[in-house]
């Protein structure tokens, strides 16, 4: 799951920022996680993100790079010299 947000460099924000989310947006976007969540608790194997993760959505679309939460994945890290962690 790609979220848009500050780092995507596949879109441009155009002049009014219409890619970003709003605090207003954040029920829509609670509702969305809502659905994500109990599709995750039915069938697991449908989305890999964990439910730390996926409870994390509404933050990281609205705070974007203020955005803190450990990682929850333990296998396929990559530790740049620079200490950049990726998956």
């Amino acid at each position: 799951m790609s979220l848009i947000h500050y780092s995507l460099p596949y879109f441009t924000e155009g002049p009014d920022q219409e890619l970003q989310f709003r605090p207003e947006d954040r029920a829509a976007i609670e509702r969305a996680v809502a659905e994500l969540i109990r599709m995750k608790q039915r069938r697991p194997e449908l989305i890999q993100q964990s439910l730390m993760a996926l409870r994390s959505i509404p933050d990281w679309l609205l705070k974007k790079a203020d955005m803190r939460v450990p990682c929850d994945r333990y296998h396929l890290l990559w530790v740049g010299a620079d200490g950049t962690v990726q998956l």
